[in-house]
């Protein structure tokens, strides 16, 4: 992008019922005018953004369907570097982190990230290519051309996992100029960024581009966590002989260290909730009750700081926090708010190459897409906040695919694409837990540890085709089958790593039939699914069309690791989730372009989806009084119904006022659910145990969805001053507003977020020239804390288990300078 060039436009092309997709503009510098021109001419008008969310180069006020898009300078200036900043640009739409991996929701929809066996529910792709893993959402937004969100199943184009919808990432191109930028990037909590690309063509034919980015950052809870410590490159090397050919090598690398993600206490469960279940059950024996108490942090004055927490000592032997004398002591488990042990930190190492070759075939352009990445995550925290048992967990997830398209030219009566998708994926995944054993808790810990490698493949064909039946009205047919095979292998065992008299009989003598034998787990898993798609689209005018469509999307079931070992469970093998999609909408312009609208209708029937809760693999058996018992099982509720409303404007009030604003009203319930009460043992001795509250029978049964508030609404204003020289100055203002709702499948009342308002704030300055942009900003600036995904942590709250929660960041300021060449 050439420094004379437009700032990128926020498009939101939400498929909608009564009528209209909207593009809105999101603050962007405009193109800045000559000297003397005041550099006005061009605003009154909004414009478009082309995008790839059909596969081919497309306007999106010509798709009929559901496309958000934020131009890569809007990214910038928003200060979305990440996938999970997404939430603040776009409204149905919540990417949280959890631990080292983010998972994204769509209208309330979406997967908790588990471990290898579980896929996403959102199709996350960087320039085209799919990513198996959340973890790759956190280091690849910088120097982008652009990214779009597309609401819905995407069953026929973008194949399995992207049953609700999916995010597109594109980074730029390499052109045929030199140029290049540089951005320095300075804040409170000692931000620091510098990012910095080039763009050399090396002759006719070859075209380079480089570009790096280091992020170092503070963390925002006062333990240290929530920080920043990220670095990434990325380089693209561009055949282009002629017009008819391409090819676009891309490498890249991601690295992410510091100490990851926190959370905070915010509160302990009441005995009952709202439908009288008692939260505990009080059938499960609590010997040595716990007299800790969590101060909920979240209530405090400031949330990022973290309250510590001192439980009281008992005296008795045995005791959960008994003194020095006779075990673990206050001064062991006094929380800072966080986990104890300290995290040993955090790694995340992306890296991955792709070819993507476009050939014109004449009436018809070829694209072959080949990639290879590898994605490694290592992360030591706490079992569910658990304030005496650190938690270790590694994916090593490698995968190889290739996309073969082959589409015809977009002028024809008769426009289709035909293709087919083939990915295979290894995900070898370690967790490894560790608590004290022996009567005093005193001498050593037992160690149990699950290893499994998750093996997947899967295979597609695909075709898309939009028939013009009269110059304004339009059939769109899809078509895609899938097949998904998967084998799971591996053990869980567990070991005394420093046993009273050595002979590791904790183990052997409590955790019968494991003691130290490894239990194998091999099993496989096999699907196939037919996903398709109808829509008409209708031209009321030259400015305005109006849709409806039905569309399927599809993720493959798999297996849930548990022991093979004659300890039969229903629930080894989980089903494939499904989603049947009816939408109705439109898009429009008006006044000459100054004003942009849209609105979406949806209602959504989601079968068998997949949800990851804790559980007792052998609720009966010997299996029920073992610390390896409590497993994250992949759990297939009845079907859920989803229903609501999207719209969206923008409007040019005049050359210098922009109003944009987006509304998003939601209806989610679930199915038929019930998620089963569970506990957490902690073994005292060789025949003797410690029952721990770690979960609660709960019957959440046609109640509302997670991540689902009522109402999201979006609403910003932009002046633009024109300066004598031909500079600009530019000021923004933006606000989004949600209603209260929970942040996790339980519905406990400490994962619910209540109801509020987030704004943030921008000035801007850009040279005539374009070559220099200075921009100042304060996000958050009511500094409202809001809770992204909750968990319960047994065992540290007595009989009352403690809630924790990730939070999203605090208030903060600072500038950013982008010098272009």
């Amino acid at each position: 992008m050439n420094a004379r060039s437009p700032r990128r436009l926020r498009l939101s092309a939400t498929a909608a019922a009564a009528g209209l997709l909207v593009l809105h503009q999101a603050h962007a510098q405009p193109e800045p005018a000559a000297a003397g021109s005041a550099g006005s001419g061009g605003r009154a008008t909004l414009q478009t953004v082309e995008v790839t969310a059909q596969k081919t180069v497309e306007n999106p006020l010509r798709i009929p369907g559901s496309v958000s898009a934020i131009g890569g300078d809007d990214l910038q200036a928003s200060g979305i570097n990440n996938a999970v900043k997404l939430r603040e640009a776009v409204t149905g739409v919540a990417v949280v982190e959890q631990g080292p991996a983010a998972s994204i929701q769509i209208r309330g929809v979406g997967s908790n990230p588990g471990g290898g066996n579980i896929d996403p529910s959102v199709a996350l792709s960087f320039d085209g290519v799919y990513q198996s893993r959340g973890g790759s959402a956190f280091g690849s937004f910088f120097d982008l051309e652009r990214v779009e969100v597309l609401k819905g199943p995407q069953g026929t184009l973008y194949g399995r996992n992207a049953t609700v919808g999916a995010v597109n990432v594109i980074s730029r191109r390499p052109t045929s100029r030199l140029e290049g930028e540089v951005t320095v990037e300075v804040g409170n909590y000692d931000l620091r960024r510098g990012m910095a690309a080039v763009n050399v063509p090396l002759n006719d034919m070859l075209r380079m581009r480089l570009a790096a980015q280091k992020v170092k950052r503070d963390g925002y809870l006062s333990d240290g966590y929530n920080d920043a410590d990220d670095e990434a490159a990325r380089f693209k090397l561009l055949l282009e002989p002629n017009k008819g050919f391409s090819a676009l090598l891309t490498l890249d690398h991601y690295h992410r260290g510091g100490n990851g993600g926190g959370n905070i206490f915010t509160g302990t469960i009441a005995n009952f909730n709202a439908n009288g279940t008692p939260r505990v059950n009080p059938a499960v024996p609590w010997t040595n009750a716990d007299t800790q108490v969590h101060t909920p942090a979240r209530d405090s004055g400031n949330p990022w700081t973290l309250t510590p927490v001192v439980p009281t000592p008992c005296t008795t032997p045995g005791c959960y926090n008994a003194p020095a004398t006779t075990g673990l002591n206050s001064a062991n488990h006094a929380g800072t708010g966080h986990a104890e042990p300290p995290n040993g930190g955090l790694k995340i190492a992306n890296d991955g190459a792709a070819l993507e070759v476009n050939a014109d075939l004449g009436g018809a352009t070829l694209t072959v897409l080949p990639a290879w990445r590898r994605s490694y995550v290592a992360n030591q925290s706490g079992t569910s906040g658990n304030l005496l048992i650190p938690a270790y967990s590694i994916i090593d997830q490698e995968q190889r695919s290739v996309e073969v398209r082959l589409a015809s030219a977009a002028a024809r009566r008769l426009r289709w694409l035909v293709g087919g998708f083939w990915i295979d994926e290894n995900a070898p995944t370690t967790q490894i837990a560790r608590s004290p054993n022996s009567a005093t808790l005193t001498t050593g810990t037992s160690t149990y540890t699950s290893m499994s490698r998750v093996h997947a493949v899967s295979k597609s064909l695909f075709g898309q085709t939009t028939w013009a039946a009269t110059e304004s009205l339009r059939l769109t047919t899809g078509l895609r089958y899938t097949r998904d095979d998967k084998d799971q292998n591996g053990n869980i065992y567990c070991r005394s790593a420093i046993a009273t008299d050595g002979s590791g009989a904790n183990c052997a003598g409590l955790w019968a039939p494991y003691a130290n034998a490894n239990i194998p787990v091999a099993t496989t898993f096999g699907d196939s699914a037919v996903n398709y798609k109808v829509g008409l689209d209708y031209d009321l005018d030259k400015s305005t069309m109006v849709y409806a469509a039905v569309s399927t999307g599809y993720k493959s079931g798999g297996l849930n690791f548990m022991p093979d070992n004659g300890l039969a469970d229903s629930r080894a093998r989980f089903k494939p989730e499904k989603l049947t999609a009816l939408s109705m909408g439109g898009k429009g312009r008006a006044l000459d372009g100054r004003l942009q609208y849209s609105a979406e209708l949806f209602h959504w029937l989601y079968r068998d989806q997949q949800v990851a809760i804790v559980d007792q693999f052998d609720r009966s058996g010997t299996g029920a009084a073992s610390p390896v018992a409590n497993l994250l099982f992949i759990n297939n509720p009845g079907p859920s119904k989803i229903t609501g409303i999207d719209l969206d404007a923008a409007f040019a009030v005049t050359n210098n006022d922009r109003i944009n604003a987006s509304l998003a009203l939601l209806r989610a319930r679930n199915g038929s659910f019930k998620i089963n009460a569970t506990q957490f043992v902690i073994p005292t001795g060789p025949s003797s145990s410690l029952y721990v509250p770690l979960e609660a029978a709960t019957d959440v049964s046609g109640r509302t969805l997670p991540f689902s508030p009522t109402l999201q609404l979006n609403l910003g204003y932009t002046r633009y001053f024109d300066l004598s020289d031909g500079a600009i100055v530019t000021f923004t203002i933006d606000g989004h507003y949600e209603t209260a709702s929970y942040v996790n499948y339980h519905l406990y009342d400490p994962q619910r977020q209540p109801a509020y308002f987030r704004g943030d704030l921008g000035l801007g300055y850009t040279s005539q020239s374009g070559r220099f942009s200075l921009n100042g900003w304060v996000r958050n600036v009511t500094n409202v804390a809001v809770i992204t995904r909750g968990a319960v942590g047994g065992g540290a709250g007595g009989s009352a288990p403690a809630h924790y929660a990730n939070i999203a960041d605090p208030r903060t300021y600072g500038v950013t300078a982008t010098f272009r060449f």
